[in-house]
C-alpha cells in the first residue's frame, strides 16, 4: 500500500510539473493534456503506462515499466489467473445481496442458506 501511495505521488508530480511546461511552449496544450490525462488514468487503474499497454499487445506478453524500476524483466510471460472458483458455495441472504463463503458461517446469523 505504501508503494502505492509513493508511485501515486510520483504520478501526480510529473503530471504536474509536465501540464506546466505545456504553456512553455506555442503548441496548444490540449493534445498534450489529453496524453497526460491518459497515461495518469493508465497508471492509476492498471500500475501500466500507455506504452506498456501497446508494448504488451505487440508482444503479447505482460510488460509493465513499474518490473523494469524494480530491477525485473520489462516484459515477462503472462500468468492465468488462479480459478477461485469454490465447488460447493455457502451463500447467505443479507440486507439487499447474496453473500458466498467457501465454508458455513461461521458466525450465528438469522438468514438461512441459499441454493444448496
Amino acid at each position: 500500500m505504501i508503494g502505492r501511495i509513493s508511485r501515486s505521488i510520483r504520478v501526480a508530480a510529473t503530471c504536474a510539473v509536465l501540464a506546466s511546461l505545456a504553456a512553455c511552449g506555442t503548441v496548444a496544450p490540449y493534445p498534450f493534456l489529453a496524453i497526460v490525462g491518459g497515461e495518469t488514468m493508465s497508471l492509476s487503474t492498471t500500475d501500466k503506462t500507455l506504452g506498456d499497454h501497446l508494448a504488451s499487445a505487440v508482444t503479447g506478453k505482460d510488460c509493465s515499466t513499474f518490473e523494469a524500476l524494480e530491477k525485473r524483466p520489462y516484459c515477462q510471460p503472462r500468468t492465468e489467473p488462479a480459478d477461485l472458483s469454490v465447488k460447493d458455495p455457502y451463500c447467505y441472504r443479507t440486507l439487499g445481496n447474496v453473500d458466498c463463503y467457501d465454508r458455513t458461517y461461521k458466525y450465528p446469523t438469522p438468514s438461512q442458506r441459499v441454493g444448496g
